[in-house]
């Protein structure tokens, strides 16, 4: 526990003379992580897929705003869709501008969580959002949590059945496009997973503002019990299998709650056994306060002390005549 607390000031430390430098880097890597997923799953429009024109992009995303990367990224996404139907992409850009109206006017300090939720379907790990906005959000993120699900369900429906979009005429199009909207907006996954996430995120929320001992951890733990039971009841009463199997909610659901738990130690690190509790009054109210103090570690400073190996010997030399200049003295007063 002390040295991930050491750590967390080194890089507390670390960010704050680098952050100019940093906070690039990573939305570089958000950017370019970003376009390697919509490439692999809807690469409609082969400019898009060039390797030089994704890295340009990506240099792009570096030096915009947070905002404006993430809107700039699913335009790109918008244009992939354009390449299979004109119309598909017409219904997903009228979603990104609801989204755009309803989140990135109010809430868009959570504009990463849009991307990550996709990435973390991918990698089989999506109960981490709904824990971690519990823990360090409020109710509030629901929004940005709702429309990064909505994405990852476009992604998904579009990485399914993009040979048959690819190969289709206009009339199939619309055909695939009716399918595309009913396979999102009537899917019971889609709700279901939308539903149980919502459901996560406020029960970790008001848990973990309880006012008892270990509530963050607890709260945790809790979080990723219930989204884990949830998915699997919604895996035997309905088809979800397109999205998950059981095997991969068991285990992602252990991981998701495992490292949401390391995460809220990073932030939420506080010491119950120096708990303390005190009462005061006004003339309209009495006050119960219970104060649990933060752990605050600071990293070792190393000092480095240089030696210059010259000046030592110069003293050693200068200390040698002065003891040799003692002992003559010595002799000469005993020989007096």
């Amino acid at each position: 526990m002390l040295k991930l607390l050491t750590i967390r000031e080194r890089i507390k430390q670390i960010y704050s003379t680098k952050s100019k430098f940093i906070d690039p880097a990573i939305r570089f890597i958000i950017t370019l992580i970003s376009m390697l997923i919509i490439n692999s799953n809807i690469g409609a429009f082969s400019l898009l897929k060039n390797p030089v024109v994704v890295l340009g992009i990506s240099v792009f995303g570096a030096v915009l705003p947070k905002t404006l990367m993430v809107m700039m990224i699913l335009m790109c996404m918008v244009v992939h869709i354009l390449a299979i139907s004109p119309m598909a992409a017409a219904v997903v850009f009228v979603t990104f501008f609801i989204m755009y109206l309803l989140f990135f006017r109010f809430t868009s300090k959570h504009s990463y969580v849009l991307l990550a939720i996709p990435l973390l379907f991918m990698v089989k790990l999506p109960f981490v959002i709904p824990v971690l906005l519990g823990l360090t959000a409020t109710p509030g993120a629901i929004i940005p949590m709702s429309f990064g699900t909505l994405i990852y369900f476009y992604l998904n429906y579009f990485s399914v059945n993009f040979e048959q979009l690819i190969g289709a005429n206009q009339d199939e199009a619309i055909t695939m496009m009716t399918s595309m909207a009913a396979n999102v907006f009537k899917n019971p996954t889609f709700f279901f997973t939308l539903a149980t996430f919502i459901v996560v995120l406020c029960l970790v929320y008001f848990v973990g503002r309880l006012s008892v001992d270990y509530s963050w951890m607890v709260s945790a733990a809790a979080g990723g019990l219930l989204a884990t039971l949830t998915i699997l009841i919604g895996c035997i009463i309905f088809d979800m299998s397109s999205v998950y199997t059981i095997p991969m909610v068991i285990i992602g659901g252990l991981l998701s709650t495992i490292l949401a738990w390391f995460i809220q130690m990073f932030v939420h690190s506080v010491d119950y056994t120096r708990t303390e509790y005190t009462q005061f009054e006004d003339d309209e109210y009495y006050y119960y306060v219970k104060a649990v103090p933060k752990i605050q570690v600071m990293p070792a400073e190393k000092s480095v002390k240089r030696i210059n190996a010259r000046k030592v010997s110069t003293n050693t030399r200068n200390k040698t005549k002065s003891d040799n200049a003692k002992r003559n003295s010595r002799a000469t007063v005993k020989k007096k």
